[in-house]
């Protein structure tokens, strides 16, 4: 009797373990937290940081330049290439990075471009210790075959609001969109994952000023950060890679706090960025749409990255040219 009773709860344990794995799958397919295109920002991040030879033109920096910058959209004036842009939250630019950012051309690239993206913090000792990049590269390098499909498919693996798992078992595909879209795949193709993660939450223009200054406390731009980045533009620019630099655009109270606390003086970096080679491409701060004072919201950063592009063009030429400038600089 008693073997019997174990093997009968054996058996409705094994039942049970099957239908709560039908359960999970089903949800997990038919969930409604996030729409068919969109994964959150932390998978983004953990897919970026698989990236490599895979682009023609790279853009780096903070999470300005995460929600600030379309390589897709900026391909719309730069020809067909291969743009994709490698922010990452409250990223630095030390050795690693660095270093990352170098590995991501195509080897087959005929022309290859920088973007870099330069906040002061970008330019402390603290984001270059320790950034979202660090972790996620770590945790690449690291994670197991179920991690690495958390990553590739996150609308599956990610938490859902009780009242959507609801929503999902009851068929209701109308749950609450998450604000935050990305596109990323671990070769990013022309004209389609650009690593760019667009926001459409509501505008509040002075929600993150506050909370930014404690990112300058005890944690100024540094000599060190600085020098260590323009050695990385003169050994690009010497090797014929076209290197622009700009300062993402936020707002007028974040500007402000910035050359209060940073010790950032851009006038001066600027003058050393483009004597090491590279070429400064002077943006509006306070002309794009920002949606926390800090980062752009997607209007605003479909017109920046449409002004991006069309300046870079301008200052450079057309595609061919661009090739054909990358050519003679590596001679």
């Amino acid at each position: 009797m008693w073997n019997l009773g174990r093997k009968i709860l054996a058996e409705r344990s094994l039942l049970a373990i099957v239908l709560a794995g039908v359960l999970i799958v089903s949800v997990g397919m038919r969930r409604v937290d996030l729409g068919q295109n969109e994964v959150s920002y932390a998978g983004a991040e953990g897919e970026k940081a698989g990236w490599a030879r895979c682009a023609d033109v790279v853009i780096t920096g903070d999470s300005r330049v995460v929600f600030g910058v379309s390589g897709n959209v900026m391909r719309e004036h730069l020809g067909d290439l291969r743009i994709v842009n490698y922010g990452f939250y409250g990223c630095g630019y030390d050795e690693q990075y660095l270093r990352a950012i170098d590995e991501q051309f195509a080897p087959d690239s005929g022309q290859k471009m920088l973007v870099l993206g330069i906040t002061p913090h970008s330019l402390t000792e603290k984001a270059r210790r320790r950034n979202s990049f660090k972790v996620e590269k770590q945790r690449f390098e690291s994670r197991t075959t179920l991690q690495a499909n958390a990553v590739r498919h996150p609308r599956f693996f990610l938490p859902m609001k009780p009242s959507n798992f609801v929503r999902a078992i009851l068929g209701n595909q109308k749950g609450k969109a998450n604000v935050r879209n990305a596109k990323v795949s671990n070769q990013p193709d022309k004209g389609v994952n650009d690593g760019w993660i667009s926001s459409v939450q509501s505008i509040n223009p002075v929600a993150d000023v506050d909370n930014y200054r404690f990112n300058f406390f005890n944690n100024v731009v540094t000599e060190n950060a600085v020098e260590k980045l323009l050695v990385w533009v003169r050994k690009w620019s010497s090797s014929g890679i076209l290197v622009f630099g700009f300062r993402p655009p936020t707002s007028e109270a974040m500007v402000a706090l910035e050359e209060q606390l940073s010790g950032f003086d851009e006038s001066d970096f600027v003058e050393r960025f483009e004597a090491a080679g590279g070429s400064w491409i002077e943006m509006d701060q306070y002309k794009y749409l920002s949606f926390d004072g800090s980062h752009l919201h997607r209007d605003g950063a479909i017109a920046f990255s449409h002004d991006l592009g069309e300046k870079i063009r301008l200052e450079q030429g057309p595609p061919t040219d661009l090739a054909r400038k990358s050519f003679l600089l590596s001679q």
